[in-house]
């Protein structure tokens, strides 16, 4: 089922200062995906959320791969289920000032086998299934507002392996050997490590933070089964070619966009903070199956038969380097944000029409005219341990007394302040800050530019607004 935490359809629902923690979907039966939404589905609602922290939740996986019976081959893996903190289909959304973190999708399960078969060719392995897409959030068909939150660690889920290839039966009297069968395809892992916006229609997005997401793996391609023997020749008999080996599955494609996919019809980010962020690896491609070995001839001038072909090697997955955003949306635009230490690409352009890109800190670099700078942020450092002597009573005398570190835990949003040399401060542009259409201030004036920042501090500070989520 969807919705492991809370499932909502239709209406409106407004969720503040609230906790949705630790909760799951339920798994795919019988060629069926796990279930979307592990803390929250929502389907054509009007969802408001407000001082919320949506956290470890994840997603189902889809029923596993089964091996084959009789002459069948395996059956595929299911697909991991979408959004694992929340999933949203349809309707119109707002989030504000809260955490989506340390969710996660589940990966795709592994195809079934092949079987192999007393007199004929090994029955082929399944595919591997996809893994779950958007391991903070999932929108398809929908808009949504987000403002002043944080979308950090969360995991996209990554593909299951491709079924191995059953070996070709050994040849009988006169036969060849069987070929093996062909190894099933590794699935996609999934896209958009914090969310995934698939055909959506509306995206805004201000003072948003992105933080070490993670998009999914693609699963390994199964290996071909080895071909069979070919029959040994009987007095003054040839004997009989091997079978072929089974070709090896190809791994599945890596998943896309570390801190977020983007498929909407407008999309807008601005004073962002988008860092740390991660791709999928591709998968490989499984071994090609042995080729069978020949039959032998009886004796001179019976002539051995031919060995089989060994089966291709299987390809590698597809990879993009796309660790900060993948845009595949016909309008893009990115403006008073910051884009560092992603993987690869901090923006991948999958459209004839790259994103409109102003006003920016981007690693490696982008179009001057437009505003954008590079450099490192300089993030005010924070402190992550302190020193506390230890207290055991047995201890001999305080000149031998041991030290414990203790982790202090960070606010979750002080991280995200910048230094007063950063190249950000104050380098925004002031009529590229969105206007206060919640009216988050609550003064009856939604034609302001929005008052606050990532942190509660006024938006725009020293005349011009920064560069990043924090003032």
């Amino acid at each position: 089922g969807n919705g492991g935490g809370m499932f909502v359809l239709g209406g409106a629902t407004k969720m503040i200062s609230s906790f949705i923690l630790n909760n799951c979907t339920g798994e795919g039966a019988s060629g069926q995906s796990g279930g979307n939404g592990g803390g929250i589905s929502a389907m054509d609602a009007n969802l408001t959320i407000v001082d919320t922290i949506v956290e470890g939740n994840f997603t189902g996986t889809g029923a596993a791969g089964i091996d084959g019976t009789g002459n069948a081959n395996g059956t595929p893996g299911g697909n991991g289920g979408h959004g694992g903190g929340i999933y949203l289909l349809g309707g119109t959304s707002l989030f504000i000032d809260s955490a989506v973190r340390f969710n996660t999708t589940a990966s795709g399960t592994d195809g079934g086998n092949g079987i192999a078969v007393a007199s004929g060719a090994g029955t082929s392995g399944a595919n591997g299934g996809h893994g779950g897409q958007g391991g903070g959030i999932f929108i398809e068909q929908g808009s949504l507002d987000i403002l002043n939150s944080v979308i950090r660690e969360n995991l996209a889920g990554d593909g299951g392996n491709g079924g191995i290839g059953a070996p070709g039966a050994s040849g009988t009297g006169d036969g060849d050997g069987y070929d093996g069968g062909d190894g099933g395809d590794g699935g996609d892992g999934g896209d958009g490590g914090g969310i995934k916006f698939a055909a959506a229609d509306n995206i805004h997005a201000a003072g948003i933070v992105f933080n070490a997401n993670h998009a999914g793996s693609g699963g390994n391609g199964g290996a071909g089964g080895a071909g069979g023997k070919g029959a040994s020749g009987g007095v003054a008999d040839n004997g009989e070619d091997g079978g072929d080996g089974g070709d090896g599955g190809d791994g599945g494609d890596a998943g896309m966009g570390g801190a977020c996919f983007v498929d909407a019809n407008q999309s807008i980010v601005t004073g962002g903070t988008i860092i740390h962020n991660a791709y999928g690896a591709a998968g490989t491609g499984g071994i090609g199956g042995a080729a069978g070995a020949r039959g032998g001839g009886a004796w001179w001038p019976a002539s051995d038969g031919s060995n089989g072909t060994t089966g291709s090697t299987g390809e590698t997955g597809a990879q993009t380097l796309s660790g900060g955003f993948y845009d595949s949306s016909p309008s893009l635009t990115v403006s008073n944000t910051i884009l560092w230490q992603n993987g690869g690409n901090q923006i991948y352009n999958a459209n004839v029409t790259p994103a409109l890109i102003r006003y920016c800190l981007i690693q490696g670099g982008a179009d001057t005219d437009s505003g954008n700078i590079d450099g490192d942020p300089l993030f005010v450092p924070m402190v992550d341990a302190v020193e506390v002597p230890d207290t055991d009573e047995d201890t001999e005398s305080a000149d031998t007394d041991t030290w414990e570190e203790i982790i202090v835990s960070p606010i979750e949003t002080q991280k995200y302040a910048l230094q007063a040399d950063s190249p950000c401060v104050d380098h925004g542009s002031n009529s590229l800050v969105p206007l206060d259409a919640h009216d988050l201030d609550s003064d009856s004036n939604v034609t302001e530019p929005l008052p606050f920042d990532l942190m509660g501090a006024g938006r725009i500070q020293n005349a011009t607004v920064n560069i990043g989520a924090v003032e």
